[in-house]
């Protein structure tokens, strides 16, 4: 089925960056998006999700966090 929505140019700059930051396509983050919130019909198979489908989610989330160690802590070490 194909579905063709009219939305704003501002609009869809901001899902392209959305979808972006999960690394997917704009299609795929509004397909996700309306799977999560359209309830199951009785009887109705859960979809089996990979690992990859699940990590998608949250990528790009923590890029502008410096997860690197600080290698001066102000303490001195005893070894």
């Amino acid at each position: 089925m194909n579905v063709t929505i009219e939305i704003s140019e501002d609009r869809a700059a901001r899902f392209q960056k959305q979808a972006q930051a999960r690394g997917l396509t704009v299609d795929r983050w509004l397909l996700e998006l309306a799977e999560q919130n359209a309830p199951a019909l009785p009887g109705e198979a859960i979809p089996r999700r990979t690992l990859a489908d699940v990590c998608a989610k949250v990528r790009g989330l923590a890029d502008d966090v410096d997860f690197s160690r600080d290698p001066s802590p102000g303490r001195d070490v005893d070894l």
